[in-house]
């Protein structure tokens, strides 16, 4: 192959080389094949083939395939005596420094699991609240009903507005689903919606 040849050459010449990955320069059929390795604008628009930085480290697809060809190379050509190292990006992070594709999005999201406490995720409704005569307005209702996990909460640095609508929202939250539970789970459901 080109690479056996050339390194012929280079023991012959006593040279020695440093290997470069094509990782942080994925070939056009690669990006064709799989667009989600294309780094995105914050408005979504994905980059194309030819731009500065257009891979993105986030995506699965392109640690994959990346992997894939340096262990390749590695394996065939790491004991070769001429080569003394390997570089698989000179330009780390250069002019492209920020992500938004949604391969970040769920890296992101993996970084903060177990980190922050919980993430409540509830279900809402936009429905016609009060009118006056500054015209109509909306409000949420809730469509979904989940316990907040006490042990995520600091009760003494809550202001009092914040623990009466946490204390609101977890009765509500035992109103709503009690009637669907056994007696086990509403024993369970009014200890992590108790008061505080």
């Amino acid at each position: 192959e080109f690479f056996d040849e050339f390194l012929n050459v280079v023991r012959e010449a006593d040279m020695k080389v440093i290997f470069g990955t094509p990782t942080a320069t994925p070939p056009a059929w690669l990006t064709e094949k799989y667009p989600e390795v294309l780094n995105c604008r914050m408005d979504g628009v994905k980059f194309r083939h030819g731009m500065r930085r257009h891979y993105n480290y986030n995506s699965s697809v392109y640690q994959e395939l990346s992997a894939r060809i340096v262990e390749k190379f590695a394996g065939h050509y790491a004991a070769h005596p001429n080569v003394i190292g390997w570089q698989i990006d000179n330009e780390i992070n250069c002019e492209v420094d920020v992500f938004y594709s949604e391969s970040d999005t769920a890296a992101f999201r993996k970084y903060l699991e177990g980190k922050y406490g919980i993430r409540t995720e509830n279900v809402l409704e936009v429905v016609k609240g009060m009118k006056n005569e500054d015209g109509q307005f909306m409000r949420f209702c809730h469509l979904t009903w989940v316990p907040i996990d006490l042990d995520a909460i600091l009760p003494d640095r809550l202001a009092e507005k914040e623990r009466e609508a946490l204390n609101w929202y977890h009765r509500e939250v035992r109103e709503r689903i009690s009637p669907y539970l056994t007696k086990e789970e509403q024993d369970w459901l009014a200890e992590v919606t108790r008061e505080v």
